[in-house]
This record gives structure tokens, sequence and C-alpha cells, in this order.
């Protein structure tokens, strides 16, 4: 037959950077379940499934945590920050360089996205143009989990959880 038209989709770099940019929960949901497509139906259990067993090959996975969905907005998630500065490290190392659109995709502290409006305080202008970094904000919960370079170059990475009280 002939074809009468094609779809390419943009690379999943492209993807994976502009849905950490913009904060986009439904895009990592639907990441969330591609994932579940290796080797399963893409369901929800299949996509917790391969998480954890990619978390745990990669010596991320913590103790205790629980992984509800793929978009970060279900109250039943625990996810460590050990976990998060991990995933963050493992995408800043020579080890996956088919992770470093993580890297790209997290916001520039007081220029973009999530972080445009973090780090403008008095006493951080530090990390102004120099920290990126992923938020997660649910109601008495917020973290924070990305990197920075230090003066000699070197990757610093970082994961904190706060808990409202």
């Amino acid at each position: 037959a002939t074809p009468l038209g094609a779809v390419s989709s943009a690379p999943l770099s492209s993807i994976v950077e502009r849905a950490l940019a913009a904060s986009d929960n439904d895009t990592m949901e639907i990441l969330f379940r591609h994932i579940g497509r290796d080797g399963g139906d893409g369901s929800l259990d299949a996509s917790r499934t391969r998480l954890h067993d990619l978390l745990v090959e990669r010596k991320i996975w913590a103790d205790g945590m629980q992984i509800a969905d793929g978009s970060g907005l279900s109250r039943d998630n625990r996810v460590a920050a050990s976990a998060l500065a991990g995933g963050v490290a493992l995408a800043a190392s020579e080890e996956e360089p088919d992770l470093r659109s993580v890297l790209l995709g997290m916001p520039v502290a007081g220029a973009e996205g999530t972080l445009l409006e973090r780090f403008v305080e008095p006493g951080t202008e530090a990390g102004r143009g120099v920290v990126r970094g992923k938020t997660g904000t649910l109601t008495g919960v917020s973290s924070l989990a990305g990197y920075m370079r230090d003066k000699d170059g070197a990757i610093l990475v970082f994961a904190l959880s706060l808990i409202h009280i």
C-alpha cells in the first residue's frame, strides 16, 4: 500500500527535557507508562515493577520507598532523598550518557521554570543562575533535587524534602 503520511516523534531526550522544564506531570505519567511497556503491558503495576527493577539494578532504590504513579502527584508516593540524588548523580555520570537530558531539562535557579522565583531572596544569590533542579510540591511537602558545579567544575548533587507541620 502507498503510505498516506508519516509522523515522527521528537527524540525521547527532547521530550524528557521539556517535561522537566515545564514540570509536565501528564508527560511524566506517559513516560512512566512507557517504562511499563518494557517487558510488560504498560499498566500501572507493570510500570511500578519495571521502575523498581531499574532503580534496584542501578543501586538507587531505598528501603521503604513506594511508587504509586509516574507524575509524582499521588500522596502514596514515598521516595527517599537519597534516591532522588542518586538519580541525578547517575544522569551526571559517564556511565549513563543517555540520561543527560535529565540534567539539561532541570530549570535554572532564578531564571526559568519552577525555579524562576527561587534563589531570589537575600542570602541566596550565590545559587542564582548556578543551581539546576526539579521541584516537587504537594500540600504539606516540598522537595528539590538537582545539581550545580563547584568552582573547580565538579558536579555537586543534592536532594531534600521538607514536610510542613
